[in-house]
């Protein structure tokens, strides 16, 4: 898992008018979120005015985004619906499937969904960029060791609310501890890069000679 992520960081899909539109502003990217993740992320986004935001739900039905839409304060848009030379809005809904692995190039810092319900996503997708992630509290943390180890290696970060969110941000927005979560997570990739092929050696060295 880890040689996957680290191959789609090293070759993520290109996405222009996103790198545009993102210009110097600083931008969260949401992955994989639900109903219970948005709840906690609306009144985040809401507060914090400096960012811009790129959330993926997990679902693409239409009525919880038309939802969201109406309790962000912020300018949102979908986009499929999106004029791709409008820098204006400040945060976009992503209504299709495919482009999610590759957004987090675009992101200072990822929260990634799922925890709160039927099992947390991917967090090495956003580690893989070199980024701290941002998780909900876990109910079976045996489930997920991932999540466990990047909280050890402090690249990880997990939240039960959105005041904890808030202090996370806060926290983040110190440029020495951001370097350190960044290096953290720089750190944890080297440690496992090529691990694919190490076990291939192994298995062979065992069973096949």
């Amino acid at each position: 898992r880890f040689d996957r992520v680290i191959s789609t960081a090293n070759k993520p899909l290109n996405f222009p008018e996103l790198e545009a539109w993102k210009g110097g502003h600083e931008l969260i990217v949401a992955g994989s979120v639900w109903e219970e993740d948005m709840s906690l992320l609306i009144p985040v986004i809401n507060s914090n005015p400096d960012f811009r935001w790129i959330i993926a739900p997990h679902s693409l039905d239409l009525d919880p985004m038309i939802a969201w839409m109406a309790s962000i304060s912020k300018k949102v848009i979908r986009y499929s619906d999106w004029d791709k030379k409008a820098t204006d809005a400040e945060v976009i809904l992503i209504d299709n499937i495919g482009m999610l692995s590759s957004l987090y190039q675009f992101a200072k810092i990822a929260y990634v969904g799922g925890a709160f319900g039927k099992g947390l996503h991917n967090i090495l997708e956003p580690v893989g960029f070199q980024i701290p992630v941002v998780f909900g509290h876990l109910r079976q943390n045996e489930k997920f060791p991932e999540a466990a180890q990047s909280k050890r290696e402090g690249c990880g970060f997990e939240v039960s609310n959105s005041i904890e969110f808030g202090k996370v941000l806060a926290q983040l927005e110190d440029g020495d501890t951001y370097a350190e979560s960044k290096k953290a997570a720089t750190n944890w990739l080297d440690a496992n890069r090529g691990a694919s092929a190490r076990i291939i050696k192994e298995v062979s060295k065992r069973f096949l000679s």
